[in-house]
């Protein structure tokens, strides 16, 4: 159990890092996706040395073909999502603090366990309250970007905030919750996803079968990193620039996607490792107050008490909708 705890807090750690390195570049959007890609070629990597090297299959080529093109509708559906989750992620972080993004970023929890209520997971009285804590954690959160002095009540002050950080932020979420729920469908085999994917295969819209998580996350990848690389080419203003994180801060795409690898590897081994998911899940929430502290370290922003009370509240809620 101390290795997956080791490997839960190195990966909350990594987290806080490269969301404070995603915020210091001015091109967002171009970073997250050179940040992917080196990700997907990494882990396409690591799939052809445990298959080619270490169990000796001779099929491996065609085995990859086959995951890509088994679930090729679930994997389109989920790039797509990614492809939104991506965009809102750099407006909102263009826009606003953060110390404001993240902790509203985790909305998605609110949204992804309906949907997994949804797909067949058991209702937990946890669960709701957690959902509760989590929504008045959220509120809090964004009203840190008010102007308190001028107003006289909370209602007040909840009328200032943009309308369009909460329309962000739940656009976000809304994308990130697909994408989740779409890959639970594909890897998790359950009388609720078995229907849905024996619906799915009436309608002829290609196979649909159920994959292991690894190989699952090899096929949504090599799709979401064909449409997001599509949607560069398409805008004028990425495509002219689409290799400036190459060109002109290498040592910054670097130390974001070397973050990234960290942060996927150390999370996925901590569960591989650990028996404990409640624990290891209760730790990954950690990153909130991490991500608050890093943010005033090296973003030097305000962290006011309405930020540390919102990021406390959604912490507390994260943990108790984790709870069994």
């Amino acid at each position: 159990m101390e290795t997956s705890t080791n490997l839960i807090l190195i990966s909350t750690f990594a987290l806080a890092f490269y969301n404070v390195l995603i915020k210091q570049f001015p091109d967002k959007l171009l970073l997250l996706f050179w940040i992917n890609l080196f990700y997907s070629i990494g882990f396409i990597g690591i799939f052809f040395f445990q298959r080619e090297v270490l169990a000796h299959d001779t099929h491996v080529f065609q085995y990859l073909v086959a995951i890509v093109t088994d679930d090729a509708v679930l994997y389109l559906a989920i790039a797509l999502s990614f492809l939104g989750a991506m965009i809102t992620l750099d407006k909102l972080l263009s826009g606003y603090d953060l110390s404001v993004v993240y902790p509203m970023s985790q909305l998605s929890i609110l949204l992804a366990s309906a949907g997994y209520l949804a797909l067949g997971e058991p209702f937990r009285w946890s669960m709701l309250i957690g959902l509760v804590i989590l929504s008045i954690g959220a509120f809090a959160t964004s009203l840190s970007v008010t102007d308190k002095a001028s107003a006289t009540s909370l209602f007040a002050q909840f009328r200032q905030v943009s309308g369009r950080l909460w329309l962000l932020a739940g656009a976000q979420a809304l994308c990130s919750t697909t994408s989740l729920l779409i890959a639970y469908l594909g890897t998790r085999e359950t009388a609720r996803t078995t229907i849905i994917l024996h619906d799915l295969r009436s309608l002829h819209l290609g196979p649909v079968m159920f994959h292991s998580a690894f190989d699952f996350h090899i096929g949504q990848k090599f799709f979401s990193i064909l449409i997001f690389a599509g949607y560069l080419l398409y805008r004028q203003k990425y495509r002219a620039k689409i290799f400036v994180p190459l060109t002109n801060h290498p040592k910054h795409l670097m130390l974001a996607a070397l973050a990234y690898l960290i942060m996927m590897y150390a999370y996925l081994g901590a569960f591989a490792l650990g028996t404990n998911t409640t624990i290891l899940l209760a730790l990954n929430n950690l990153a909130i107050l991490i991500t608050l502290l890093f943010s005033f370290l090296f973003l030097k922003e305000h962290i006011g008490a309405t930020k540390v009370v919102g990021a406390l509240l959604i912490l507390l809620g994260g943990l108790l909708t984790v709870l069994p």
